[in-house]
């Protein structure tokens, strides 16, 4: 099977699932005295009672971190916040998003967001940008989104400047500019964040915004995928394993393949994969090959579902089985002109009882709601076809 690489040119991913949060410590303006009283809830504790805004906020941030306790996290958040402390305000719009310490109210998280941007923090304008960008708790605004991701950008938030790198390439809230878009992602970039790394990395490896520069996109593909950033880790292995911006080094390949499928990212889990069913940058290893399809396919990958069908039709480190080959390909989201023509020659080769099983477990499997159960079903129909074979 040969490996394939599929370039997605920044697909968006800003949601309200995943919102900025300051680490325990991130609290500004404090003297050495207060950082301590923020290690136990014992210390500083008096002084939130007195009424100390910050102290308060310590002590809530304290109980939110780790989910220690939220109902307490909510009471000092709360009280810090009506003080106007604007990272308590942006905690509660994330317990209120993420329904901690009470039931999930998405429109008082947008209120409490939009308190913490308006008085200039980054994390706060972020979150309240990604809840515009969405649609969450607040009417859908892509322009409204952009602005507030261009304030916190502005004040040098990596994160912000990522996201409007994204939008400007996308022409999503702005106008469509790549130059513009590239700009943004470099600042991200070289304040080290992986994301804005990797995808920088492809600007220069197409040549979009940037100049066409295949050692440039090494060069940044490499930082992304030293700080562990899955999708680096693949881009990085595709250029070793085609040579392209640096000499064909196969094992090197294969290490970065194999680092970003430890981390269950599907390309890098298929690739990894390809190698071994190949022999080619690893050793033959057919079976270790359908190991790593199947979690690919758990995870959702086209081209594993494909690669998996063709091992099942060829009897290849597992029982050969027509219907589930048939079934599998029928079941690749947008099967290309070769996996249909596979597919066909595996129906040439089926009997009339196999051509209606397979049928059947295709219509099983398009049904299933993921490749986790999907990969069950198959194997469902091939245990079954071994117990019913003639002994």
């Amino acid at each position: 099977m040969r490996r394939h690489t599929a370039w997605l040119l920044l697909a968006l991913t800003c949601g309200p699932a995943a919102f900025a949060q300051p680490a325990p410590h991130d609290h500004t303006a404090a003297s050495s005295a207060v950082d301590q009283e923020a290690d136990t809830p014992e210390r500083g504790r008096a002084r939130a009672e007195a009424g100390d805004a910050l102290a308060q906020y310590r002590l809530g941030a304290y109980y939110f971190d780790n989910g220690r306790d939220d109902a307490q996290a909510l009471h000092w958040l709360t009280l810090a916040a009506r003080q106007g402390n604007a990272d308590a305000q942006n905690e509660l719009g994330v317990m209120a998003a993420q329904g901690r310490g009470g039931p999930t109210d998405p429109e008082q998280a947008v209120n409490w967001f939009r308190q913490a941007a308006e008085q200039g923090l980054p994390k706060g304008q972020n979150n309240l940008a990604a809840m515009l960008f969405k649609g969450f708790g607040v009417a859908r605004d892509e322009a409204q989104a952009a602005q507030w991701w261009r304030r916190s950008a502005e004040q040098g938030d990596a994160q912000a400047q990522n996201r409007l790198g994204e939008l400007y390439l996308t022409g999503r809230g702005v106008g469509e500019d790549s130059a513009q878009g590239a700009q943004w992602l470099r600042r991200a970039a070289e304040q080290g964040h992986a994301e804005a790394q990797d995808t920088l990395g492809r600007l220069y490896l197409e040549g979009v915004g940037v100049p066409k520069d295949a050692a440039q996109a090494v060069a940044w593909f490499r930082r992304g995928a030293e700080q562990g950033y899955a999708e680096a880790q693949q881009h990085l292995a595709e250029q070793y394993d085609f040579g392209r911006g640096v000499a064909q080094d196969l094992d090197q390949a294969r290490e970065w393949y194999a680092r970003a499928a430890a981390q269950g990212h599907p390309p890098g889990l298929f690739n990894l994969g390809a190698m071994y069913a190949n022999g080619e940058g690893a050793p033959l290893d057919e079976a270790r090959a359908v190991r790593l399809w199947r979690e690919a396919v758990a995870r959702g990958h086209r081209r594993a579902t494909y690669a998996l069908g063709v091992m099942y039709a060829e009897g290849r480190a597992l029982p050969r089985s027509l219907p589930a080959a048939y079934a599998l390909i029928g079941a690749t989201p947008s099967p290309d002109a070769e996996m249909q023509a596979y597919r066909d020659d595996v129906a040439a080769h089926m009997t009339p009882a196999e051509r209606e099983r397979a049928e059947r477990l295709t219509d099983a499997l398009r049904a299933a709601p993921g490749g986790a159960q999907m990969l069950e079903r198959v194997d469902a129909e091939t245990r079954d076809a071994v117990a019913a074979a003639p002994r």
